[in-house]
């Protein structure tokens, strides 16, 4: 199961939203362990004013104790890699069956309008990773990015660069047009993570969450983040698991660095101390082509809130935006789908208590 012979399968990679749903419907019905599928509407439409949906499914034995949980497009531009991922599983459990104690849970395009549009804010301009805080409470205050000037750049020279990426990418709440922007209230998909966790009944079970993501890090390295406080358990397991592929934010280890509102927290709060929730980050480019493409990308919604989407100019930005987050590169893809095979190998043989 999830063989650790790398055979090319790059078909997996798709040519938009639709193209990724599509393929991922179909690879659902590859596996003949016991299924259930719920496609989840979603409140905003595509470019074309089509629907569009979240597709949540859950493979093997509905009281499974043992749960291996991937995500793809929490950001939503980055869903062609997670996608690709999701449907790549799939077709690796062909005719398979799990064991009894076992489930695979698939949340495939968390955030759907953001994959559809190539943006990867949702409909609101929220980032979804940074939308997990108490809104009941004052909200996190990030000073150092409303000393940042209107390019994003770094005030002065005496800022390090570290200091840069954590006012620039810790996520803020005042700034509903800016980067990294976590909203005033629960987005539709948060609501709907919360509500699968009580559906899924984690607090009950034996779960490791893996939230596919690109961007970060080194030109198709991926790299395993760990959230937990440094000093948990959890952490403490990951590193066991994981060996070296696993680094930790909090201490400074990592191709991220200290953020506020993440997904991971909602999981967190819910899991059994047993649990593990962790971002499988793929590198592209460097940081600050990245700013650079996401800064334009702002921009022209901030001045236009709904550009034509094939409107040259705003091609240009789009489909630069796309080549930061989802690379038009053969071996970058091979990466991917490498990494995360052996990834997903590791997490489910851990769970079996197998050795990896």
């Amino acid at each position: 199961m999830f063989s650790p012979h790398y055979q090319p399968a790059l078909t997996a990679f798709p040519s938009d939203y639709h193209a990724a749903r599509a393929a991922f419907l179909q690879a659902l019905r590859l596996p003949v362990c016991a299924l259930q599928h719920e496609p989840i509407l979603y409140p905003a439409l595509d470019p074309q004013a089509n629907a569009l949906y979240t597709d949540v499914a859950w493979l093997g034995h509905p009281q499974a104790e043992k749960v291996l949980i991937l995500i793809s497009a929490t950001h939503g531009v980055e869903g062609f890699a997670g996608s690709a991922i999701q449907t790549d599983v799939l077709r690796q459990l062909a005719q398979q069956t799990l064991p009894d104690n076992s489930a695979l849970a698939l949340i495939h395009a968390l955030n759907p309008w953001g994959f559809a549009w190539q943006r990867r804010v949702n409909e609101q301009g929220i980032d979804l990773n940074r939308n997990s805080v108490d809104f009941s409470k004052p909200l996190p205050v990030n000073r150092d990015y409303d000393l940042l000037k209107p390019d994003y750049s770094a005030p002065d020279p005496s800022w390090s660069d570290t200091r840069w990426r954590q006012a620039v990418a810790a996520g803020q709440y005042t700034d509903s047009t800016g980067l990294f922007y976590g909203g005033s209230a629960p987005s539709f998909s948060r609501r709907l993570v919360e509500d699968l966790i009580q559906r899924w009944h984690i607090a009950d079970k034996q779960v490791v969450v893996l939230d596919l993501h690109t961007g970060l890090g080194a030109f198709g390295h991926g790299e395993l983040i760990c959230d937990h406080p440094a000093t948990s358990f959890a952490s403490r397991r990951a590193k066991q698991w994981f060996g070296g592929l696993v680094t930790v934010p909090a201490l400074g280890e990592s191709c991220s660095v200290p953020l506020v509102g993440l997904m991971d927290y909602l999981w967190h709060a819910a899991m059994r101390e047993d649990g593990l929730f962790l971002t499988l980050e793929y590198g592209t480019y460097p940081f600050p082509a990245l700013i650079d493409a996401l800064r334009a990308e702002h921009l022209l919604y901030k001045h236009n809130p709904q550009p034509d989407f094939n409107e040259p100019s705003t091609a240009v930005i789009r489909q630069n935006l796309r080549e930061i987050f989802n690379p038009a590169s053969a071996l970058w893809q091979e990466c991917v789908l490498l990494r995360a095979r052996q990834v997903i190998r590791m997490a489910w043989q851990q769970l079996q208590g197998q050795p990896t």
